[in-house]
């Protein structure tokens, strides 16, 4: 299968033949112009230790707040 590496663009500035004006250069605008596609970035890579990191704050947070919910609601086994 052949890959396609070039994509038509569509003609912009079209002008009406009767209202054509040879100035300017304006005759190439009824040409299909074709670009390059851009090449696929491959996605970025978290580093292992930040994942790690990230995990260790979330676990500390979690255990702060159970403990400001039990110190404001004054909670512990019902009586």
């Amino acid at each position: 299968m052949i890959k396609r590496l070039y994509r038509p663009i569509a003609a912009t500035n079209v002008v009406h033949p009767s209202a054509f004006v040879f100035t300017n250069n304006r005759m190439n605008n009824n040409v299909i112009k074709f670009k390059k596609r851009e090449p696929v970035k491959p996605p970025r890579q978290t580093p292992m230790w930040l994942k790690r990191l990230l995990v260790l704050i979330g676990v500390i947070a979690a255990f702060a707040l159970v403990y400001v919910y039990f110190a404001m609601t004054g909670g512990g086994p019902p009586a």
